[in-house]
């Protein structure tokens, strides 16, 4: 009894007794499984699912139940009593303990299938006898079939005829020689002997015309059918196969490989050209019998060696924009500011159309606004400016965002500024940011975390920053903004933070170039590589006369001559819509606006009409003629213009008449009575007013009149009658006015001594008499102190030196009468010279040998021609300064003198 052994084991969940063989023991239930086990009490049929073989003792001998696959495809094994082993497969199949082969319908028979792995029912084949029979085109020698058919020779096929095998001849292989020999030409038409229904071995000639082909004769005995080619094109055509037809085409038009546009090659034309291209009948390119090339077209101009036409419509786009800015920010306490408008530039800081260019939120920055003075460039330039008032408040926040949106979807770009911020190290940072088309911002670039560090109140240092977007954004609408957050600690009373000269530069321009009739390319980036070259024998053979490189540069050996206009212009950025004709000024170094004052000191040209060179042409702005022809606005604000006359700036860009010294654009071509536009000679240069000095005020002793020079009374001192008579000073590189100070005095000198000459002359005279009348007289002696003045030779020793016939002036003379000199004047070197200024070099120092007693007059005259104007300066009795307005590319030669007033 093993009751008591198992209730004393223990055994977990899953676990059976197992006997080993000595005693029992807890162990994995490996042998069942009832998760895949099923046992039927009505058969008594135990069923494993996954159709593994399951092997089971029979219990005794009465046992009837069978142990099976539930999928009936697998080997069943029972062992009975006697350990016999029953297995059945496919072709097997039981019923109840009965085991058979599976059943067949009638009259058919276990086969195995074709690829020999199962047993199937099939259909019993019966096999019976083949029957022969002699005619059947087969002959039976033995047990061996063989074809029961002639000889044939190499000429002909073994072909059955329905009963038989015959030889007959090759129709369907190739023609030999002596069968071709069998037709004859017939007017140019190959004709058979034979054939007279239109069938020729059997095979049908197809004499289609689109096949180039065709037929005549009626097919009958007498009137055989002939086949030629087709005979409907018109002279001097060809047939020419296009891909799918035989078409008729002018003689040696050639297909370019089918092309539906038609495209053709024409070789030897009626027109005398040895070589044409068309498309559609339309002449593209042609070589005629002299060499000639044209392209598109016939030029009937002259004879050209190379002619190209074409009918083109699109020109070149420049881009949109170069850009924007430089912003830079007044502090004149005007409506720009106020507006946030800012100078960008322009007289109130507002665009073309007369909006923002900048918005802003100060958010708690209520000290932000624009100055104060001392911008990046210098006093008085202001800049934009926020800082955080409110020692309270950490973390305040500025933004200012740019109106006008970027299109980075065509064009690159790039930010340029500069920045400053004070407060020791509390510092404020600015982020650069962008927002494409509304998806929110987007931090670009981020600055002023690294310092430097200046102490609130101090000097301000002002840091360049250069931000490139190329890559980063790609909208056709994109903003940009300064986004500033100030320090969130601290002592921020003075913290500020400052934003001064903004550029906004598009790197790509969005220039499209245009169609065109000719183009070169070289795709090398190598330098100084010519693209053009023109020559001819001209001074000698195969000279270069023009030719253009890779660079852009362009030489031409020979003069220029222009005809699109009369100017030389350069382009320069403009925003408040000067049109041609309108005079310009100067807002900064690349931009210009139309002038608004009269003599304005920044002119910088007209506005061109039709330059006819263009430097700098790229730039997205207006061309500024700078010398040349220009039809100019004008108005007679200054009074009517006369041929000649120097022009200077006023309001609105008009140009008028200058009647004060002070900056001109140039002079009339022509006349005007009313506010027009007329032709200017541009050359901008410094104009003096004339100065007009009456010399009869300074030679007439008779007379007292004003100086037109210092207003005074010049009192007469002689009695010189002269000739009424003035002199006007006119001078483009002299203030006139000084010149005719220095002038007058020299004039004032010379009839001073002109004075004292004419009393020693009365003298000389009175002396002469007093001698005539002693000797007429008998009281020589009481005579001969005469009360009149007398020279006497000891006064003529001082005043006088004759020595070798030269005659040196002693003492200081006065001429009162005219002067008449035959010879050379020579005058000692502080009186009179020459001097050099250097190229490069704005002035020259002239130092007496011997100091003057007072200040002298200095007069001096230009040898040369001199851009801008000049003056004489710094005039002491120990010398003086000639001084250029600009620097000369030249050097520049003056004569001077000098005199002195008694």
């Amino acid at each position: 009894d093993n009751t008591d052994a198992l209730a004393a084991l223990s055994c977990a969940n899953g676990e059976v007794a197992k006997y080993n063989g000595t005693n029992w023991a807890c162990a994995v239930d490996v042998d069942t499984d009832d998760q895949t086990l099923s046992y039927n009490t009505s058969t008594r049929e135990l069923t494993i699912a996954d159709g593994n073989t399951i092997t089971l003792p029979t219990a005794s001998s009465t046992q009837t139940g069978l142990l099976t696959s539930a999928a009936w495809n697998n080997f069943v094994t029972q062992l009975n009593s006697k350990e016999e082993i029953l297995s059945f497969g496919d072709g097997i199949e039981r019923s109840g303990n009965s085991v058979s082969l599976i059943g067949c319908s009638s009259d058919q028979i276990l086969q195995r299938d074709v690829t020999g792995s199962s047993w199937i029912c099939a259909n019993q084949v019966v096999d019976s006898d083949t029957t022969y029979s002699a005619g059947d085109g087969l002959t039976l020698i033995g047990t061996t079939f063989n074809v029961d058919a002639p000889t044939c020779s190499l000429a002909h096929k073994l072909r059955w005829t329905g009963s038989a095998f015959v030889c007959v001849i090759d129709v369907d292989t190739v023609l030999s020689e002596a069968e071709v020999d069998g037709f004859v030409a017939n007017n140019g038409y190959l004709t058979s002997y034979t054939e007279t229904d239109g069938i020729i071995g059997n095979e049908v000639l197809d004499a289609t015309t689109n096949r180039g082909l065709a037929r005549s004769g009626s097919g009958t005995t007498t009137d055989p059918y002939t086949l030629g080619l087709r005979d409907d094109c018109p002279a001097n055509q060809a047939l020419r196969w296009d891909g799918s037809v035989w078409q008729c085409s002018e003689v040696g038009d050639i297909l370019n490989g089918g092309n539906s546009t038609g495209a053709t090659v024409v070789i030897g034309t009626n027109d005398n050209q040895d070589l044409e291209f068309e498309t559609a009948g339309t002449s593209r390119m042609f070589i005629d019998t002299d060499g000639d090339v044209a392209i598109a077209g016939q030029n009937n101009n002259g004879n050209s060696r190379f002619y190209a036409e074409d009918d083109i419509t699109t020109g070149t786009v420049i881009g949109g924009t170069a850009g924007y800015g430089p912003y830079t920010f007044d502090a004149d306490n005007d409506t720009d500011e106020s507006a946030w408008t800012f100078n960008a530039p322009g007289a109130n800081g507002l665009n073309s159309s007369g909006t923002r260019r900048w918005v802003h939120d100060t958010n708690d920055t209520s000290s932000s606004n624009v100055g104060p003075t001392s911008g990046q460039s210098g006093s008085p330039d202001g800049y934009v400016y926020t800082e955080a008032s409110n020692p309270t408040t950490y973390n305040d926040v500025f933004t200012m965002t740019h109106v006008a949106t970027l299109d980075a979807a065509t064009d690159d770009w790039k930010v340029e500024f500069y920045w400053n911020q004070r407060g020791n190290s509390n510092r404020a940072i600015v982020y650069v940011e962008t927002n494409e088309a509304g998806a929110g911002w987007v931090t670009r670039g981020t600055y002023g975390t690294g310092g430097p560090d200046v102490p609130s109140g101090g000097v301000q240092s002002w840091n360049f920053e250069s931000l490139d977007l190329s890559g980063a954004i790609s909208s056709a609408s994109t903003q940009l903004r300064f986004r500033v957050v100030m320090p969130s600690g601290g002592t921020i009373w003075h913290n500020d933070f400052g934003l001064d000269t903004i550029n906004i530069v598009n790197l790509t321009g969005g220039t499209v170039y245009s169609d065109n009739i000719f183009e070169a390319y070289n795709k090398n980036n190598v330098q100084n590589v010519d693209l053009l070259v023109l020559r001819s024998d001209v001074g000698e053979v195969g000279d270069v006369k023009f030719r253009v490189d890779s660079d852009g540069d362009v030489y031409a050996d020979g003069a220029n001559y222009i005809s699109g206009g009369a100017d030389v212009a350069e382009k320069y950025k403009n925003h408040d819509g000067a049109k041609p004709g309108d005079v310009v000024a100067f807002v900064d170094n690349r931009t210009v606006a139309k002038t608004s004052e009269v003599a304005q000191p920044t002119l910088a040209g007209v506005v061109s009409t039709q330059a006819g060179v263009i430097l700098d042409s790229e730039v997205n702005g207006v061309p500024v003629g700078l010398v040349g022809r220009l039809p100019t606005n004008v108005s007679m604000a200054a009074g009517e213009i006369k041929p000649g006359d120097f022009l200077t700036s006023g309001p609105d860009g008009k140009a008028q008449k200058a009647t004060k010294s002070g900056p001109v654009i140039g002079q009339a071509m022509e006349g005007a009575t009313k506010d027009g536009q007329i032709d200017v000679f541009v050359h901008l240069g410094y104009w003096y007013e004339p100065v007009q000095i009456d010399l009869d005020s300074i030679l007439d002793p008779n007379q007292q009149t004003t100086s037109v020079l210092n207003g005074g009374q010049a009192e007469a001192d002689t009695d010189v009658a002269v000739d009424s008579q003035s002199l006007e000073i006119l001078s483009d590189g002299e203030n006139p006015t000084e010149l005719a100070s220095q002038i007058e005095g020299g004039f004032k000198t010379l009839n001073d001594r002109l004075s004292a000459l004419r009393d020693r002359v009365d003298a000389l005279e009175s002396w002469k008499q007093s001698l005539e009348n002693q000797a007429d007289s008998d009281q020589a002696d009481n005579n001969s102190q005469s009360t009149s003045a007398v020279l006497t030779s000891s006064d003529i020793e001082q005043a006088f030196s004759l020595q070798d016939g030269n005659l040196t002036i002693l003492a200081a003379n006065v001429f009162i009468d005219n002067l008449a000199i035959n010879g050379q004047v020579k005058l000692a070197k502080d009186y009179a010279g020459q001097v050099t200024i250097p190229a490069g070099q704005t002035h020259y120092d002239v130092q007496f040998t011997k100091p003057f007693d007072g200040t002298p007059n200095v007069v001096a005259s230009p040898q040369s021609f001199i851009e801008q104007g000049w003056k004489i300066s710094q005039v002491d009795q120990n010398g003086f300064r000639i001084e250029l307005q600009s620097v000369q590319q030249d050097v520049v030669k003056f004569s001077w003198q000098v005199t002195t007033t008694k």
